[in-house]
């Protein structure tokens, strides 16, 4: 069921020091910036994985939550790419695993559909199925955080196992 991991989301206090430490230690610059919504975030391409980093913008926010829980930086969510979601998602049901959403939905940030798994289905985990473009996933790893699975859609399309 699983093909990789797509992305991990990392919560910060401060996305300019995050920025200003990937430029100064590693040479490079996000591939992609987010300034609006209820988070700041910049993403960053490492192989086939995404690393984002997210600063929430309001206090009436899960990701502000998670923060002032944990003290932060802390693990969002981790995203799994899956080869096929539709299928994940009835397996999944077949073997007792509610969903906090009736259907899959399509994500804010674009590009893929998900539906999140109920966290009293998971270890506290909320975890996030996605289908997600260009063989990207995302996986999750913490309590109280989130994992989602995304389809291997690359792969489907070319005919290949990638």
């Amino acid at each position: 069921m699983l093909q990789g991991i797509h992305h991990v989301t990392y919560l910060v206090w401060d996305l300019d020091s995050v920025e200003a430490y990937f430029h100064d230690h590693f040479g490079v610059d996000p591939n992609r910036r987010e300034d609006s919504g209820p988070v700041r975030a910049v993403e960053y391409e490492v192989g086939e994985t995404i690393l984002r980093f997210s600063q929430p913008g309001r206090t009436a926010s899960i990701e502000y939550e998670l923060l002032r829980r944990f003290g932060g930086p802390v693990i969002s969510h981790i995203g799994l790419t899956v080869r096929d979601l539709e299928s994940s998602v009835a397996d999944l049901r077949a073997n007792g695993v509610d969903f906090t959403q009736s259907t899959i939905t399509s994500s804010p940030h674009g590009g893929y559909d998900l539906i999140d798994i109920a966290p009293e289905e998971s270890c506290g985990m909320r975890i996030q199925n996605e289908l997600a473009a260009l063989n990207k996933t995302f996986p999750d790893a913490r309590m109280g955080i989130r994992l989602q699975l995304c389809e291997n859609v690359a792969g489907a399309l070319e005919g290949t196992d990638a």
